[in-house]
């Protein structure tokens, strides 16, 4: 296996200072394993310093080489921060298509036809919350739903 070289982009004084201007503590323990690096530490001596596996120590070298000091701001992923806003227009057709009374609506259902009419995948819990916004209830798939018949619901009560 070829041994991935350090490019020699930034001296250890410019990571430094990189270091003390970042405030993403992920950046700057790869800027110290770049620095450790340029000092010529081992890559099995920085790996156990740092407590960290060799290969990730590869991986941010190969980063580092490509894209310098702002490509080892890595993605933390999940999801974006703030909410997706979903065109309100969608769920007015929706709660219309809803309104015309042809077929008894469920959310995966509503989830299809959104997918079908608008060619938008919008998750379920969603489409519940906009559509009970537009004033229309979910009702449950329970046999006797909490509003139901008083009489039948005494009758599965527990006696003392």
């Amino acid at each position: 296996m070829k041994k991935i070289k350090l490019k020699n982009k930034h001296s250890i004084a410019e990571l430094k200072t990189a270091i003390k201007k970042s405030d993403d503590e992920e950046q700057k323990t790869r800027l110290r394993v770049i620095i450790k690096t340029k000092e010529g530490l081992t890559r099995t001596n920085i790996a156990k310093e740092f407590v960290i596996d060799r290969t990730a120590i590869i991986s941010w070298i190969k980063v580092y080489n490509e894209k310098g000091i702002e490509g080892l701001i890595m993605s933390k992923g999940g999801r974006p921060k703030g909410n997706h806003k979903w065109d309100e227009e969608i769920f007015k057709k929706l709660t219309e298509e809803i309104s015309k009374g042809n077929q008894f609506w469920s959310l995966p259902l509503m989830q299809e036809w959104i997918n079908k009419e608008e060619s938008k995948v919008i998750p379920i819990s969603t489409i519940w919350y906009h559509v009970k916004l537009n004033n229309f209830t979910y009702k449950s798939l329970r046999p006797h739903p909490y509003k139901g018949d008083k009489e039948k619901q005494e009758i599965f009560k527990k006696k003392d």
